[in-house]
């Protein structure tokens, strides 16, 4: 099957443990306003992994931090569409839609 087979290499939104960790480290580190980022921080568990989010953090996650904190761990190309995503939730969210911004 492709997807077993070793032949193509990593997808490149794949990142190595070393970056994992260093990863999770970064985040654990980031400094926010108070309130803003407290659980998701405090919801990191010991095996480095997200666990009790709500959607209102997960909403937070990835429209501020996620984009910020992933920026030295992947290429350019996934750091860019990963700000594109952050961006187009942000939008869905926001009270005022502006269609300008999406029809250029």
């Amino acid at each position: 099957m492709l997807w077993q087979s070793r032949e193509h290499g990593v997808a490149p939104y794949v990142m190595p443990k070393v970056d994992h960790n260093v990863f999770f480290h970064t985040m654990q580190s980031l400094r926010t306003p108070t309130g803003f980022g407290a659980t998701l921080k405090n919801s990191l568990s010991q095996k480095d992994k997200f666990s009790s989010l709500k959607s209102h953090d997960y909403s937070n996650l990835i429209r501020f931090m996620l984009p910020i904190a992933i920026c030295g761990f992947v290429t350019k190309g996934v750091s860019q569409a990963m700000f594109r995503l952050a961006r187009l939730f942000h939008w869905v969210c926001s009270k005022n839609v502006a269609l300008e911004i999406w029809i250029s």
